[in-house]
């Protein structure tokens, strides 16, 4: 668990860069290997049913992988925080973002949980007025969430995979417990 000082005053949260090299490889050479399942397939032709879904796969593959890959090539150079907790709140530039509200005050916030989808995990916070919140997202980021909330998942769903020094767990502890001080302090009945 990372030691964060005592008063929870403010913690900022940063990208690991060695962690985003490893998935920007990783998605580098699964953009390689569908542009080879094209490739293969046109040299071959289309013959048949099978081929044309090989096809299709291989473009769904470079078009998510490659999104990914130009999405983490830039996350690699960031160097501002992308979460900061404070007593107030905390700020989102990570996952499920809003450049128009990027920063969400505790009094919004209805509940912090953990939940995984497959295998991954992903530290959950349901929001009051979450329709607001979508609807100021990009288009691109508006589809995903939307995809999330179908599945039962809240707007904001954080993974700590690409952050340096936590994992899913803890950042779910430090939610918890700067949310947890915020209603112990306005007198909020507890729910984490």
């Amino acid at each position: 668990m990372n030691d964060f000082n005592e008063t929870y005053e403010i913690i900022e949260i940063f990208e690991s860069k060695f962690k985003n090299i490893v998935l920007f490889f990783m998605s580098l050479i699964m953009t390689l290997m569908g542009a080879l399942i094209i490739f293969v397939i046109l040299d071959n032709g289309i013959e048949s049913i099978k081929m044309v879904f090989m096809f299709v796969a291989g473009v769904v593959v470079i078009l998510f992988f490659g999104f990914c890959f130009i999405f983490i090539f830039k996350q690699s150079f960031r160097r501002d925080p992308v979460i900061v907790l404070n007593k107030e709140g905390f700020l989102n530039k990570k996952q499920s973002y809003s450049k128009e509200i990027p920063f969400i005050p505790w009094s919004r916030v209805k509940k912090v949980s953990l939940k995984d989808m497959f295998t991954e995990s992903f530290v959950c916070i349901d929001i009051e007025d979450e329709e607001e919140y979508v609807e100021s997202m990009s288009k691109t980021m508006r589809m995903g969430i939307k995809a999330n909330i179908k599945m039962g998942f809240p707007a904001i769903c954080l993974s700590a995979n690409s952050l340096k020094g936590f994992n899913n767990k803890e950042l779910f502890h430090l939610f918890g417990t700067f949310y947890s001080r915020y209603k112990y302090e306005n007198g909020i009945e507890e729910q984490y």
